[in-house]
């Protein structure tokens, strides 16, 4: 139920206001329900927030906007950020991902598939993973674990 979940953190961001976990969770809610420029504005407040040591959020902050991006046809700027991070000095799923949501996006689907499977052999926790694929998930560029998956506009 958003419309109460949003009453929620509306509450939780007045008596938190710089908590960076309500902001994201605020815009959270616009990508799921598919709100891209609501959530790219969200997420950069997101951004603002979240300490500067918190990488591994900060990455999937940044990869959602990327997707966002994509859902507003604004290829250039997803381009442009799927670069941003070269998988040698970044300790992170984003390169792997952005790639694959690239080739998604691009009905590349041997190679996005392909990108996947590199990112699993490089980050072999599902810990960390596992949210990668969520926002894969969400955004509907790769079905549910439980089936029901949903196009990507």
């Amino acid at each position: 139920d958003f419309v109460k979940a949003r009453k929620c953190f509306d509450e939780a961001l007045k008596l938190g206001p710089e908590m960076a976990e309500i902001h994201f969770n605020i815009a959270e809610m616009e990508f799921v329900t598919r709100n891209w420029q609501a959530c790219i504005d969200k997420m950069k407040v997101t951004l603002e927030k979240l300490p500067a040591n918190s990488t591994p959020t900060r990455r999937l902050v940044e990869f959602k906007i990327m997707l966002c991006l994509i859902a507003l046809n604004k290829s250039e700027e997803a381009n442009t950020m799927a670069e941003k991070y070269d998988p040698i000095d970044d300790d992170s799923p984003f390169y792997y991902y952005a790639q694959a949501a690239l080739c998604y996006r691009d009905k590349d689907l041997i190679n996005a598939e392909q990108w996947l499977q590199i990112a699993n052999r490089v980050f072999q926790n599902p810990a960390i993973i596992s949210p990668w694929q969520d926002t894969l998930i969400e955004f509907g560029y790769i079905e549910s674990f439980y089936g029901g998956a949903q196009e990507a506009e």
